[in-house]
């Protein structure tokens, strides 16, 4: 099943970590693009760590309009992790690996993404509406 939203993005780089950031839900995610599309498509693993279950994903954004950067649709369909693993192969140049952390502020939810790996130290704060 695809799922289909449309989605507003604004990120923040921060600093550090927030001091309550182990409160949240946390999910380490591993995820690799693909090369020469007209479009943002990637690979996506996501492990929830606090329940030890792995996902993955294939997910392609687009702009919705040419002259919004803000405004995009995201469709996301869950694949096994054969094919996770086989399509990884064609995109694993260009990766990331990050732990998410889910924590809600009032009545916002806010992710914290702390990367890891060759991206080691950014920490960016995401707000998705």
């Amino acid at each position: 099943m695809t799922f289909e939203k449309i989605e507003i993005e604004r990120k923040f780089l921060l600093s550090k970590l927030p001091e309550n950031y182990q409160t949240g839900t946390g999910f380490d995610i591993h995820q690799s693009y693909f090369d020469n599309t007209s479009e943002d498509i990637r690979v996506r693993k996501i492990t929830d760590t606090t329940k030890n279950e792995t996902k993955t994903f294939l997910c392609r954004k687009k702009q919705i309009l040419p002259d919004d950067k803000l405004r995009r649709i995201e469709e996301e369909l869950e694949i096994s992790n054969a094919v996770f693993l086989v399509l990884n192969e064609y995109a694993i140049k260009n990766y990331i690996s990050k732990t998410r952390y889910k924590i809600q502020y009032g009545e916002d939810t806010w992710e914290i993404d702390y990367f890891w790996g060759k991206h080691s130290g950014l920490i960016i704060d995401r707000k998705s509406t």
